[in-house]
C-alpha cells in the first residue's frame, strides 16, 4: 500500500455505492457527514441538510437525516415504489398527492410527467414546511402547490396523535379531537371533494394516497369522486385495506388492481 493512504471504511464504500448516482460530490460529502453526526447523536430530529440531486431530479432539496426522511428518500428514489403507476399512466395532466410528507414523491412524479400539475396535501407543520420549500425551490415550482390539511371523511378540526417515539418518525396519524390522549397539535381536516374543488382539476390522472390509516376515512361514505380518478396508488396500514372494503370498491367502480407490492397498490381503469 502506498505510504499515507489507508483503505476506506466499509460503511463509506457502501454509502458511495448507494448514493453516488443521486448527489453531486459536495452533497455526497455533506450528507455523509450529517449521517455520521446522526449516528453520534449530534443531530436533532428537525435539523435539515440541503443536498443537490442530479438524478432522477436536478435540484436542491432539504432533508432531515435524523428522521424517517432518510428511509423515505430510499423508497422513492432508490426503490422507485411509484414507478409502476408512473409507467402505467400516460398523458398525465393532473396529480394529487395525499400525505405528501416533505414532497419527495411529488417531485418524483412531476419529473416523470412533464405536462402534469400537482396538488400536495400534508397536515404536519414540520413536514409541510419542508414540502413547500422543496416544491418552491424546484424547476417544477410553477406546476405544484401545497395545502396544509389532513384528508378525512368530513371537514372538521383534528389532532395529530403522539407517535410515542423519541424522535425520527415523520409520519403521523390524525384523529377526532373528541378522543382523549396526547397530541402534537391541531390540524384542519378536509374532504377529498373539497380538495378537488380547490385544485380546479376536472379529473385526477394520478391519485397517490399515503395517509397513515386515514384511507379508511377517505373511502367511506360517498365515494362518487372515484369516478373522476383514472389511476390510484395507495399504501395501506394495518388492516385498513379490508376495513375500507377497497377491493370491493374497485370492482364496483370498474377498476382493476394492476400492480401490487407490500408497500403500494396500483389500481386504475383501463
Amino acid at each position: 500500500m502506498q505510504k499515507g493512504l489507508c483503505p476506506m471504511q466499509p460503511w463509506t464504500v457502501e454509502f458511495l455505492r448507494r448514493y453516488h448516482r443521486f448527489f453531486d460530490l459536495k452533497s455526497l460529502i455533506a450528507y455523509r457527514r450529517a449521517l455520521i453526526k446522526e449516528r453520534q447523536g449530534l443531530l436533532g430530529y428537525g435539523d435539515a441538510v440541503a443536498v443537490t440531486m442530479k438524478w432522477p431530479i436536478r435540484q436542491t432539496i432539504r432533508i432531515r437525516p435524523a428522521s424517517n426522511d432518510h428511509y423515505t428518500f430510499l423508497e422513492i428514489f432508490e426503490d422507485e415504489i411509484y414507478n409502476p403507476v408512473c409507467r402505467l399512466a400516460t398523458g398525465v395532466k393532473s396529480i394529487m398527492d395525499l400525505g405528501a410528507n416533505i414532497g419527495l414523491a411529488s417531485l418524483y412524479m412531476l419529473s416523470k410527467h412533464p405536462e402534469a400539475k400537482l396538488v400536495a396535501v400534508e397536515p404536519d407543520p414540520g413536514n409541510f414546511k419542508l414540502l413547500t420549500y422543496n416544491l418552491k425551490g424546484s424547476r417544477f415550482a410553477d406546476r405544484g402547490c401545497a395545502i396544509q390539511a389532513a384528508v378525512w371523511s368530513s371537514s372538521s378540526p383534528l389532532e395529530i396523535e403522539d407517535s410515542g417515539s423519541a424522535g425520527h418518525v415523520n409520519q403521523y396519524r390524525v384523529k377526532p379531537i373528541r378522543e382523549k390522549g396526547q397530541s402534537r397539535g391541531l390540524v384542519s381536516g378536509t374532504t377529498i371533494q373539497k380538495i378537488i374543488t380547490v385544485s380546479g382539476f376536472e379529473t385526477i390522472d394520478i391519485l397517490k394516497v399515503d395517509i397513515e390509516g386515514a384511507e379508511v376515512e377517505l373511502l367511506k361514505g360517498n365515494v362518487d369522486w372515484l369516478d373522476r380518478v383514472k389511476w390510484m396508488v395507495i399504501e395501506f396500514h394495518e388492516k385498513s385495506r379490508s376495513q375500507c372494503n377497497f377491493d370491493a370498491l374497485m370492482i364496483e367502480h370498474g377498476w382493476k388492481i394492476l400492480d401490487e407490492s407490500p408497500r403500494a397498490v396500483v389500481a386504475g381503469r383501463m
